[in-house]
């Protein structure tokens, strides 16, 4: 099972702090599908970053298996 719970990533640019990701929580059981879609710039490939660990998460935790990695 995957779970996240209050996933974050926040980006600091030009001085400016933004949520590319923001508070996302979901679970996926064995064997069931997830679909990502959203506009050109709304985190989807930052979210898939984030849960491979290619990315730290700023705040948040993800769960593999109930194991916080």
């Amino acid at each position: 099972m995957l779970v996240t719970k209050k996933l974050t990533k926040t980006y600091d640019r030009q001085q400016t702090k933004f949520d590319a990701v923001h508070e996302v929580d979901f679970s996926l059981d064995a064997g069931q599908l997830c679909a990502l879609t959203g506009p050109s710039g709304c985190g989807k490939s930052t979210l898939g970053r984030t849960l491979i660990r290619l990315i730290p998460a700023t705040d948040g935790h993800v769960y593999l298996d109930g194991e916080d990695i």
